[in-house]
């Protein structure tokens, strides 16, 4: 019953930060016509996730997966935030303060060797 509960809010939640980023009309409160690629966002997530379980995709071990996958595309998302967090014509007067920038860096490079490790543990085992 949880599990019912969490998909239309999952997909909504997507389908919102898909909009934020790439500026579509949002909400549930807008008519389809409206929203299209909002509403076709939570369609395909909801779509994807029952095609998930109608293929008999064990749902622990794909939840391992976007874990894993999450934390590889960790560090260039770091990256990417610690670059722009440093950029005054991006955050004006608000440029990240040089010990928050080495700490950023600093966790940019500690994710990224846990990632190579990983990756490596991954090549080793497989092959």
């Amino acid at each position: 019953g949880t599990g019912l509960l969490a998909i239309p809010i999952l997909a909504t939640s997507a389908s919102y930060a898909l909009a934020e980023v790439f500026g579509w009309r949002e909400g549930l409160s807008k008519k389809f016509r409206q929203a299209r690629p909002f509403y076709l966002t939570i369609m395909v997530s909801i779509a994807l996730g029952v095609g998930m379980n109608l293929l008999g995709l064990p749902a622990f071990n794909m939840l391992i997966v976007a874990a894993v996958l999450n934390g590889l595309l960790a560090p260039l998302m770091l990256w990417y935030i610690i670059r722009l967090a440093d950029r005054s014509d991006v955050v004006g007067e608000h440029r990240s303060p040089p010990a928050v920038r080495l700490g950023g860096w600093l966790t940019f490079g500690l994710m990224t060797i846990a990632g190579a490790i990983v990756l490596l543990n991954f090549v080793k085992g497989s092959g």
